[in-house]
């Protein structure tokens, strides 16, 4: 007996539009990408605030380092999703002097 394939990845089901690098993504489905990615991680830290504060007051030093770390990653998620919003390439910000620091703050071994 063969393997079961739950899912079918060879081709495609849908009857919609095939798309390509080149194929522009629409407008609505970046904002709401945009907007998924600002405030679930807006809501991510919201939520660890509190965690934070509790595990800071007994004493809990490398948990509370742990979560001030993960709310750093999330901040930088959250900039660079309203740094580089849109698929346009071209008329992105390059990134001087933030994309030359940033290696070294996100992987600081």
């Amino acid at each position: 007996m063969g393997p079961l394939h739950i899912v079918d990845l060879g081709s495609p089901t849908t009857s919609s539009t095939p798309t390509s690098p080149t194929t522009p993504t629409p407008p609505a489905q970046i904002m709401a990408n945009l907007a998924a990615r600002v405030v679930l991680g807006l809501a991510a830290n919201a939520a660890m605030a509190v965690p934070l504060r509790i595990l800071y007051r007994h004493g809990e030093f490398a948990a509370a380092v742990f979560i001030t770390t993960t709310m750093i990653l999330n901040g930088f998620t959250i900039a660079h999703a309203l740094i580089w919003r849109d698929d346009d390439t071209s008329a992105w910000w390059l990134g001087e002097g933030y994309c030359d620091a940033f290696p070294y703050v996100y992987f600081p071994s």
